[in-house]
């Protein structure tokens, strides 16, 4: 399934001051990011496959 995400505004400028500091591109830090919650989520929940969290900040919709 292909979907578009979006990324609340304050999200984006967290992420972007963490770019400039971390001079890295930001999908570098967000494949990190996301890399260690699904690490995370499986080690909490060995064996289950890790859902999204639809909470009201969410804005992905199925494309």
């Amino acid at each position: 399934m292909l979907y578009s995400s979006r990324l609340r505004d304050d999200q984006i400028r967290a992420i972007y001051q963490l770019k400039l500091q971390a001079k890295r591109p930001m999908t570098k830090l967000l494949q990190e990011a996301v890399d260690q919650y699904l690490k995370h989520v499986q080690r909490a929940h060995p064996g289950q496959t890790p859902r999204p969290s639809l909470s009201k900040h969410s804005l992905w919709r199925p494309v």
